[in-house]
C-alpha cells in the first residue's frame, strides 16, 4: 500500500479502506475502494461506499468494525482539508459485505505497516464479551483543556458488528474505574447519550434489557454459575471462577460460597475432569465480576494450552500440541491444531503470533509425557516440555524412544489453585471435600524424567 498523506489504509477481501479526518469540516470520512490500494483516489476512482461522521467512534459504527485507540488519536491529530474526501457524501446503505477487514489484512498508519489483528492485539480495550454481546471501553481520546476531564471512547458489538460507538463518556481526570465499573459506565452512557442515531436507538430498544441483565450485578446470594473474583491470599492476585452454590447457616444467613476456580479447567490440572471439585471461601472474599477467565502464567504454552492466532489467515483458535525452540534467543514455535478442523494439518506459529486463552497445568514432565502417550502424540527431537514444576528438552539424538536431557526444576511461587498438591502457602480458602489426590514427586534433575 502506498501511503496517502494523513489517511489510514486498511485492506479487505473486496478492496481497501481509506479513513481520514477533515479539519475544515470538523468531520471524519471513510471510503471503501474496490481498486488497487496503491492507486491514489481521484474523482475517477471514487469510493464504492463512503460515510462521514462527527467523531472517529461514529465512523466505527458506520463501517461496522472496531478501530484501536491509536486510530482515534491519529485521526484527531492529523485532520486536514482533503479535496478528494470533501466530495464523499454519507452513504445511507450498509457497507459492502466483503469490506470487513480480517485479522491478517494489512494496515498502513503513520508510515508504519502492520496487520489488522496485530493492531488490535497491541491495543486491547477493557472488554466484556459473552459470545453474543461485547462492550469495549477503548480508552481516553481527548482531554478538556479547561477542566481536565477525559473523553473516553466506547463501543458495543453484536454478533461481531459494531452497532453503537461514541466518545462522549466523560470522566474526571483522576478517574480510576475498575474493570466492571468501566464496562457498566460504557453501557449506561450508551443509553443516555444525546448523540444516538435512529439506528442505535432502535438497536437499544430491542436489546437494552437483555444487555443490562447480562452485565448487571447478580442478586445476593449469588446464584450458581455467577462469575466471581475471589481473594485467595497474599501469594497471588485474586482468582476468577464460578459459583457452585451459596452456603447458609442454620438461621439462613450467608456465610460463604462454594466455587470452582477457572484454573481447575486447564489441560493437565488434576481436577480438570472432576466437576465435584470446588473450594469454599468466606462471603467477604467473593465478588461478582465481568472479567474473563484468567489464562494463567504466560510460559505455560505447551501441550493442551488454548490459543488464538493474532493474524494468521487460516487459523482463529486452536490447541497447542508441541512447543519447540526456534533458535538461540528467538523464543518458541507452537504447533497448533485448529479448532475449525480437527483433521487439518497443525499450524506452526511463533509464540509471539498467538495470544493465550488458557494455559496448561501439567505439574511434572512425567505427567505431561504420560498424557501425550495416551493421546498418541509422540515426542519429537528438540521439543521443549514446560510444566508447572519442571523444564525438559527432548534430545536430538536419533534414538527410540527419544531421550530427555536438561530436566530442571522451575523456580515458581507455589500456587495451590494451579498445582493443588504442592505445599500450600497461607490461603483464604479451603477444599471442603475428600482428601486431595496423592502428591506428585518433587522436581528432579538429570538425564531422565522423574518417576511416579
Amino acid at each position: 500500500m502506498a501511503e496517502q498523506r494523513n489517511q489510514i489504509q486498511i485492506t479487505a477481501a473486496g478492496g481497501h479502506w481509506r479513513i481520514l479526518g477533515i479539519a475544515s469540516g470538523a468531520a471524519y470520512a471513510a471510503g471503501f475502494f474496490p481498486d488497487d490500494p496503491g492507486t491514489a483516489p481521484t474523482p475517477a476512482t471514487a469510493p464504492a461506499w463512503q460515510t462521514r461522521a462527527s467523531d472517529p467512534s461514529v465512523l466505527e459504527r458506520h463501517c461496522g468494525f472496531p478501530l484501536p485507540r491509536s486510530a482515534h488519536l491519529h485521526l484527531r491529530d492529523t485532520a486536514s482539508a482533503d479535496p478528494v474526501s470533501l466530495g464523499w457524501p454519507a452513504d445511507p446503505t450498509p457497507p459492502p459485505a466483503r469490506s470487513r477487514p480480517a485479522r491478517h489484512d494489512q494496515v498502513l498508519i503513520a508510515g508504519r505497516t502492520t496487520t489488522y489483528g496485530r493492531w488490535l492485539h497491541h491495543e486491547p480495550p477493557v472488554s466484556w464479551d459473552d459470545g453474543t454481546y461485547r462492550i469495549d471501553t477503548v480508552g481516553v481520546v481527548a482531554r478538556e483543556p479547561a477542566t481536565g476531564r477525559l473523553h473516553v471512547a466506547y463501543r458495543i458489538i453484536h454478533h461481531d458488528r459494531v452497532v453503537l460507538a461514541h466518545a462522549d463518556l466523560i470522566v474526571p481526570a483522576d478517574s480510576r474505574a475498575g474493570f466492571d465499573a468501566a464496562i457498566r459506565l460504557a453501557r449506561d452512557r450508551a443509553v443516555t447519550s444525546r448523540e444516538l442515531s435512529a439506528a442505535e436507538r432502535g438497536w437499544l430498544g430491542a436489546h437494552h434489557r437483555e444487555l443490562t441483565a447480562r452485565t448487571g450485578p447478580p442478586p445476593s446470594p449469588y446464584p450458581p454459575g455467577t462469575r466471581v473474583l475471589v481473594d485467595v491470599g497474599d501469594y497471588r492476585e485474586a482468582a476468577t471462577g464460578r459459583i457452585v452454590r451459596a452456603c447458609l447457616d442454620s438461621a439462613g444467613r450467608l456465610t460463604g460460597y462454594l466455587w470452582r476456580p477457572d484454573a481447575y479447567d486447564h489441560a493437565g490440572h488434576p481436577y480438570q475432569h472432576q466437576s465435584h471439585r470446588w473450594l469454599h471461601s468466606a462471603a467477604r472474599d467473593v465478588t461478582p465480576t465481568l472479567r474473563p477467565a484468567d489464562p494463567g502464567p504466560a510460559d505455560l504454552l505447551g501441550y493442551g494450552a488454548r490459543v488464538r492466532a493474532i493474524d494468521h489467515p487460516g487459523l482463529d483458535t486452536g490447541t497447542v500440541l508441541r512447543l519447540s525452540p526456534s533458535g538461540p534467543e528467538h523464543g518458541m514455535i507452537c504447533q497448533v491444531q485448529p479448532d475449525h478442523d480437527p483433521d487439518a494439518e497443525p499450524v506452526l506459529l511463533d509464540e509471539g503470533d498467538v495470544e493465550l486463552i488458557a494455559g496448561h497445568a501439567w505439574p511434572t514432565v512425567t505427567r505431561l509425557i504420560a498424557a501425550r502417550d495416551d493421546a498418541g502424540l509422540p515426542l519429537e527431537p528438540a521439543e521443549a516440555l514446560i510444566t508447572l514444576r519442571e523444564l525438559a528438552t527432548v534430545s536430538t539424538d536419533p534414538v527410540e524412544p527419544p531421550a530427555l536431557y536438561q530436566v530442571e526444576a522451575i523456580p515458581r511461587i507455589p500456587d495451590p489453585l494451579l498445582d493443588p498438591t504442592v505445599d500450600q502457602p497461607a490461603a483464604r480458602f479451603r477444599d471442603p471435600l475428600q482428601p486431595p489426590l496423592p502428591d506428585f514427586p518433587p522436581p528432579a534433575a538429570g538425564p531422565l524424567p522423574p518417576t511416579m
